[in-house]
């Protein structure tokens, strides 16, 4: 029990408490009886990952060209395309590729992808650099990394706020915009180099996490209140699988420095440099993406119409609903800007005297005046 092995038994009373709350308190939903089991959609996708994921921690110990690493990635490459065919046959498939024909949807879960690569590779990186090239303890290590978990809590924290408030974008893109700074800072550490140095520059790594909840948000907004389910779904798994690519990459860089570095030096050798660059990049190519998940519509506002937050609990898209005397339509998170209604698409309707019939399909309707949008009743349109 006091081996490291000993930190997988915090799971064991968090998962029993989990299920029991499930079990006591999460209703059951109903089955569709016209739903088929999608069995080849999880299997081809387990192997993808697998293979990959696998083809990357070969690759750190064997060698980047040797054979086993590239026959494992050969086959995790076999196996994604035959679940993109499955999954485009399936009547019922585990994931509806549909979905990644929103812009924001598949931008916003490329940049989980990235997010997760980019944080977990990190840290499994600076907590091999502490031990291994600077021989901190175990516990020392915990404690200098401490802060960098204290950060992310914080920045999590904080995005809720902030994208409430103003969006999802400038929460995505400063986040990931300062991890990459963070990342620039530890690539600069070397043994020489104070504590300090490493300790800012994991803190504002930390902040990364000032995009998590943005791009949930971005994610389950695009794909509707259908979809919901399987958009959280789809994150979380591009987010468990960069991680899984990232510890596996990044590591095998760390240690590909310290092989590069010869002499015998082994552990002394490993260096920050590389991985922490690797980290950067992407993290930059993240924030960008996260530019374009949440572009403006382009839409202008037509005139006479105003928005105001909507303050009533109970609505859904699409709803007409009487607010402050006057008939309103409501709509997902419209942000004003220049004229135009930024973020996700929206619904309007002109004013009129009458009870607006709700529009619950997904269409556009330019006579009407009517564009819907899936996700959360945020707002009201005038």
């Amino acid at each position: 029990l006091t081996s490291w092995r000993a930190i997988f038994l915090v799971n064991v009373p968090v998962g029993v408490l989990t299920g029991w709350l499930l079990v006591r308190y999460v209703a059951d939903s109903q089955p569709d009886p016209d739903r088929r089991a999608d069995l080849p959609g999880p299997v081809l996708g387990v192997a993808a990952l697998a293979g990959i994921t696998a083809a990357f921690i070969e690759a750190g110990r064997e060698g980047w060209l040797a054979p086993l690493p590239g026959a494992l990635g050969g086959a995790g490459l076999v196996a994604a395309v035959c679940f993109v065919w499955a999954e485009r046959r399936h009547a019922s498939p585990m994931l509806p590729l549909r979905l990644f024909r929103s812009r924001p949807f598949s931008m916003a879960t490329g940049v989980g992808v990235l997010f997760n690569l980019s944080l977990y590779g990190a840290l499994i990186c600076i907590s091999l650099y502490l031990q291994q090239a600077r021989h901190e303890s175990a516990l020392a290590t915990g404690l200098l990394i401490l802060p960098f978990s204290v950060a992310v809590g914080a920045g999590s924290t904080a995005s809720g706020w902030l994208t409430a408030r103003a969006g999802p974008r400038w929460p995505m893109v400063s986040g990931l915009g300062l991890a990459a700074a963070g990342a620039v800072l530890l690539g600069l550490v070397g043994l020489a180099a104070a504590l300090g140095l490493l300790l800012a520059g994991s803190i504002v790594l930390g902040l990364v996490s000032l995009a998590m909840p943005a791009m949930t948000a971005v994610v389950v907004g695009s794909a509707g209140r259908e979809h919901s389910g399987v958009a959280s779904g789809v994150l979380n798994t591009a987010r468990q699988a960069g991680g899984a690519f990232g510890v596996a990459l990044l590591a095998a860089l760390l240690a590909g420095g310290a092989g590069a570095g010869g002499g015998g030096g082994g552990a002394h050798a490993l260096s920050l440099r590389t991985p922490m660059i690797v980290a950067a990049a992407a993290l930059l190519l993240a924030a960008g993406m996260s530019w374009f998940a949440t572009r403006p519509a382009g839409r202008e506002l037509p005139a006479g119409l105003r928005l105001e937050p909507l303050g009533q609990p109970g609505v859904h898209l699409g709803d007409a609903v009487l607010h402050q005397r006057e008939v309103a339509v409501v709509v997902e998170q419209p942000r004003l800007g220049g004229g135009d209604v930024a973020g996700q698409p929206f619904a309007v309707a002109e004013r009129h005297e009458h009870v607006l019939a709700p529009v619950r399909d997904q269409h556009r309707d330019r006579d009407a005046g009517h564009v819907e949008a899936p996700g959360q009743a945020d707002a009201v349109v005038f």
